[in-house]
């Protein structure tokens, strides 16, 4: 039986192993002692969700040719957080211009800040549920004082008020909301996701 971790293929001798499950839990074992946990199993070929996973405790190695997992560490993670910074710090002096983009006609430029943030928002809450895999070291990662995921939070009203906005055309409100309410927020987060001892 072949072993893939994360797409490499493992040179190990199985022993005493005989089921697939006790691969498994072996491979579990070795990746919390590397701060890391299997986020996907892969068994010739099938993917075996969460709740199918006690199938695959019973089944032999020997009809069994290819166990393929990949594991995501805290590392990883906090390297995802570490990697929105650019992004983060392109918004913050994008957003400070927007209330003048949009006075000299550039709807266009603000068009693609605000669809760079979107996508921001979604990876950071990605990362930020990712995290909750390893609440013992990301527990502390606040921002504001307040947990990040409450944190992001309250960004929940202000986007709401930006859609309405965007969808009457209020384009002072627009810019009033990117300049004085979002960006704020945005270098708040940038501070915390810098200063962050993950």
């Amino acid at each position: 039986m072949k072993i893939f971790l994360n797409d490499n293929e493992l040179d190990v001798t199985l022993e005493n192993e005989k089921t697939v499950g006790e691969v498994l839990t072996a491979l579990e074992a070795e990746c919390e002692n590397n701060d890391a946990t299997i986020i996907m199993i892969e068994v010739d070929g099938t993917e075996y969700p969460a709740e199918k996973i006690d199938e695959l405790y019973a089944r032999s190695i020997d009809s069994t040719e290819k166990v393929s997992v990949h594991t995501l560490s805290v590392s990883d993670i906090a390297t995802r957080f570490k990697e929105l910074l650019p992004l983060l710090e392109k918004l913050c002096a994008g957003f400070e211009n927007v209330p003048l983009l949009l006075q000299s006609g550039k709807e266009k430029e603000v068009s693609a800040l605000l669809e760079a943030f979107a996508n921001m928002f979604d990876n950071m809450c990605h990362v930020i549920s990712l995290s909750a895999l390893f609440p013992e070291k990301f527990a502390a990662f606040e921002a504001d004082g307040d947990p990040i995921a409450k944190f992001m939070n309250q960004f929940a009203p202000f986007l709401q008020e930006l859609t309405n906005a965007l969808e009457t055309k209020d384009m002072v409100l627009v810019g009033d909301l990117a300049e004085y309410e979002l960006k704020p927020r945005l270098e708040t987060l940038y501070k915390s996701i810098s200063e962050a001892e993950f």
